[in-house]
């Protein structure tokens, strides 16, 4: 009796109790937590891994960035003045004097007013213009246009005028470019390519004198090859002369970097 007694409570300590409901969700919830705490940590990589990649492809970008305008950038151009021809001796004669008028002094014009602001209703845009200086590549030695400036940390990116080209109500093209994305969010002229003919740009100048443009086109180009022939297209939109027009400027063709096109919106002023 006293050892079928000790094997029956030995039977008792060994029989594996089926788990109560409570440990069962007990550990179903930690599953699911831990499960959680593994998607996290793959977005947050994932995220990581994107927003490297992105600041990355920002500066291999040769157009709106820093050392991008090269290859767009108009080249250096010399002149060389033509020789003047020697004046061949003239007989000297004696007469009588004529006296000379003095002449009436020219006033000086005025510098046309820069851009300071842009309005673009049809895309509700209202963002401040600010220059942006000629500067030397260092790779090709090509004159650019130094866009670093238009981002800001923490706030809405800007629109450039171009040093050199025209200002409000002057004679020559006015060009103003923008960027499409920033780093994470959509630049101030992210849909500048859905502008349609006839729509209205308003441009006000440093005195406060408000210009309106009509839209007359809305041309993409490629900007794949970068090779003259497409270069040569470009430079036909950012030429410095002809009568007053406005010309905005951004990159297009894709979401991320390298963007393969330029989008151009051609404006008349308003009569």
């Amino acid at each position: 009796m006293e050892i079928g007694a000790r094997f029956g409570s030995t039977l008792d300590r060994l029989t594996v109790r089926p788990p109560t409901r409570r440990g069962g969700l007990a550990r179903a919830l930690s599953s699911l937590l831990i499960l959680l705490g593994i998607l996290l940590l793959l977005a947050a990589a994932a995220y990581a891994a994107y927003s490297g990649l992105n600041t990355w492809l920002m500066g291999q970008d040769r157009y709106l960035r820093g050392d991008d305008l090269a290859a767009l950038s108009l080249p250096a151009m010399t002149w060389t003045p033509s020789p003047s021809p020697t004046p061949s001796p003239r007989p000297t004669t004696t007469g009588t004097p004529t006296p000379i008028p003095s002449p009436t002094p020219t006033p000086t014009p005025k510098p046309a007013s820069p851009p300071v602001r842009i309005r673009i209703p049809a895309l509700g845009v209202n963002r401040s213009i600010i220059p942006l200086p000629r500067v030397r590549d260092r790779r090709t030695g090509a004159w650019t246009w130094n866009t670093n400036r238009l981002f800001r940390s923490g706030r809405s990116d800007l629109v450039g005028h171009w040093s050199g080209s025209a200002s409000p109500g002057e004679s020559g093209n006015m060009v103003l470019v923008g960027h499409n994305y920033g780093y994470g969010y959509n630049g101030v002229f992210v849909r500048l390519g859905s502008l349609r003919k006839g729509q209205k740009i308003y441009v006000v100048n440093r005195a406060g004198q408000t210009f309106a443009y009509r839209v007359t086109k809305v041309k993409q180009l490629r900007w794949r090859l970068e090779n003259f022939g497409e270069l040569t297209q470009h430079l036909y939109y950012l030429s410095p002369g002809g009568g007053e027009h406005l010309t905005l400027v951004s990159c297009a063709g894709a979401n991320i970097e390298p963007f393969p096109k330029r989008v151009y919106v051609v404006a008349e002023p308003v009569p």
